[in-house]
């Protein structure tokens, strides 16, 4: 099996180093860290303060493009990335990058407030071709620390050294093993304290498990328990089940584990970057992916010719989409502040906004940390269903020092919840993703519902107070009576291919029933039942390329109409289910936004809210204004819905 990734230099030299804010101590390891810097703590990563740290961030080619490099780190930090992996070259392959020029790349970090990891990068793919010499082996990257350790010493606290990047191709890997032990013992033989990094064999991706299988040995030869592991993510990890199972086998040894590159092609087929990002998510692991911009594969690059208003694919893919750069990443506390305290009850969800809106979820002891910047304004909102706290919620301001005992009181309400949350679709394969609280966070519910292509509409479709998933396709509508797996309930042959699919109680009867706008003549066509036939009612509203909505915009049970003007953020609400003016119009949101409806607190009313670039704006009255709720969900592409996917309050 050849797995081979590393072409000519400048071809894809893939190398993102994803450390895992979740390190552990080998099994019966016993010595701890200095603190100095950072360094793991059971199965975390913890900066100089003690507090955990999980990394979010982007590989830079600054060896490539040392031009590119300030601006690059100024704006990968206004993406909202904590930490940056920076490509240096000890000077076998490139020129080589001097202690003077190491430390201006520290200094930008610190400027940025990003943690920095260092790489060289010559060692890629090290005895792969015998006849190239072009390449360094790990003893001689050690060398090259050594060489610059003048301008890594003191910094243990903002820099983590990645020895080598991929230093093993596909041969000679059991060579792998004694040659990353040796470095790790000469690195700290020459004094250095930094937390290490060290990446797998087989172009980065240990296919062969060398390093899988060898880590708690090489974790134990560290004399500081302080190396961490890194695993490159590409083609070797292209479905769910590898990079699960990776994972899952480091998490549950105990063992500290990055994922160190991912990206979403590599000549070819690249990662599942959906499932490398759950999964880094879910266990708590940081990652970094390849890579900002200059690669010579320029679906690898996040924007186009270091351009940050130029993002590709895949750079809207990480950065907004589901468990992405800007949902997830926090401020390390070493460049910020941190709020501590108690929620008084395991697993609330605290919503705040730091360059987008971010959450915490407490532990099982109810404790929380959120890391932010210094001089921070904002507030902290407890939710949790089923309780209510007190206080409701704490407001701060430029917040200069370590503020402790941030607690909240917590009683059992068993009507305390979000009425209607948000969901969305994935019109490319079907899936839905449904929140049951208004705060960024994973979706409660995960399906796969429809084809690709189909259109998605929620209601309550029996009456029993939750709203199920349904999808349009082709002028039938497919409805489930259950937020689950399986075939449809209901399927109902009504409108045309080409209209947009609507529900609502149209006769305030508890039933929601289909309905249909077709946007070539701005025509609703509404049934009061889930049934074939001609429409009970037909009316005019909007403007061809307009958008149905349906909601119940003055709280008197009826679901009413209204249409969204895609091309101006315009939005026309009517009180009656007729022709003629609208009661309400207002502009919210920007062209090219989507809608989405709701009674988002639990008034009586549907209020509207838009989708852009995976964030939801959602707001508490039919006015113009500012959004009251900003949350994270999706990917970019991706459809929203709104509904009261549990039945509460």
């Amino acid at each position: 099996m050849k797995i081979l990734r590393f072409g000519q230099q400048f071809a894809k030299l893939c190398f993102v180093f994803l450390i895992s804010c979740l390190f552990a101590l080998g099994p019966g390891s016993t010595v701890k860290a200095s603190s100095i810097g950072f360094y793991v703590s059971g199965r975390f990563l913890l900066d100089a303060n003690g507090n955990n740290f999980i990394m979010r961030g982007v590989n830079v080619p600054h060896n490539w493009y040392p031009a590119e490099t300030s601006s690059s780190f100024q704006n990968i930090k206004a993406k909202g990335a904590n930490t940056v992996r920076v490509v240096l070259s000890s000077g076998q392959s490139w020129e080589k990058n001097s202690a003077s020029d190491v430390a201006n790349v520290i200094t930008l970090c610190k400027a940025n407030q990003l943690v920095c990891v260092l790489e060289v990068h010559d060692t890629t793919g090290y005895v792969e071709d015998p006849a190239d010499t072009s390449t360094a082996s790990l003893a001689q990257a050690v060398s090259y620390w050594i060489e610059i350790k003048s301008a890594l010493v003191g910094q243990e606290a903002y820099v983590i050294i990645n020895i080598g990047n991929e230093p093993y191709g596909n041969s000679n890997t059991a060579n792998w093993v004694n040659a990353t032990k040796s470095a790790i013992a000469a690195l700290r033989s020459a004094g250095f304290q930094h937390m290490l990094m060290v990446d797998g064999p087989d172009w980065g991706q240990d296919w062969e498990y060398i390093m899988r299988d060898n880590a708690a040995s090489i974790f134990n030869s560290d004399p500081l328990r302080n190396t961490v592991f890194s695993i490159h993510m590409y083609e070797v990890f292209d479905t769910p089940n590898p990079i699960n199972n990776y994972v899952s086998t480091f998490v549950n040894a105990g063992l500290p584990l990055v994922i160190g590159e991912f990206g979403p092609v590599n000549s070819g087929p690249g990662a599942d970057v959906d499932t490398v990002m759950a999964a880094a998510q879910a266990n708590g692991i940081g990652y970094l992916g390849w890579e900002w911009s200059g690669d010579a594969d320029v679906d690898l690059d996040m924007v186009s010719n270091f351009d940050p208003s130029q993002e590709t694919a895949w750079g809207n893919r990480i950065i907004h989409g589901l468990n992405g750069i800007a949902s997830t990443s926090q401020s390390a506390s070493i460049y910020g502040v941190t709020l501590k305290g108690n929620t008084g009850v395991a697993g609330v969800t605290l919503a705040y906004m730091d360059n987008g809106p971010k959450s915490v979820m407490s532990d099982g002891s109810g404790n929380y940390t959120i890391n932010v910047p210094s001089g921070w304004t904002g507030t902290v909102t407890p939710k949790k269903i089923g309780y209510q706290f007190t206080p409701v919620n704490k407001s701060y301001s430029n917040v200069q020092s370590n503020q402790t005992a941030q607690n909240y009181t917590a009683a059992v309400c068993p009507t305390c919840a979000d009425k209607d949350t948000v969901g969305v679709f994935r019109p490319g394969n079907g899936a839905l993703y449904l929140r049951n609280l208004n705060v960024t966070g994973f979706a409660d519910v995960a399906i796969n519902y429809g084809l690709a292509g189909d259109y998605p509409v929620v209601g309550d479709w029996d009456g029993n107070g939750t709203d199920t998933i349904g999808i349009y396709r082709n002028g039938t509508f497919y409805l489930r009576n259950s937020n689950s797996l399986g075939f449809a309930n209901i399927t109902v042959a009504f409108g045309s291919p080409g209209d947009q699919p609507i529900a609502g109680d149209w006769n305030n009867d508890g039933v929601d029933t289909i309905g249909v706008y077709r946007s070539s003549t701005g025509t609703f066509l509404l049934r009061n039942t889930n049934t074939p036939g001609v429409p009970d009612v037909t009316f005019a509203l909007g403007n061809a390329g307009d958008l149905g909505i349906a909601g119940d915009w003055n709280g008197d049970g009826i679901d009413t109409t209204g249409v969204f003007r895609p091309s101006n953020g315009v939005i026309f609400l009517k009180n009656k289910n007729e022709s003629g003016f609208a009661d309400i119009a207002l502009n919210y949101g920007l062209p090219g936004d989507q809608p989405v409806v709701g009674d988002w607190d639990n008034n009586g009313t549907t209020t509207i809210g838009i989708y852009r670039n995976a964030r939801f704006y959602l707001r508490n009255s039919n006015t113009n204004g500012f959004a009251n709720i900003q949350l994270d969900l999706g990917n970019v592409g991706d459809m929203p819905i709104g509904g009261n996917w549990d039945a509460l309050p």
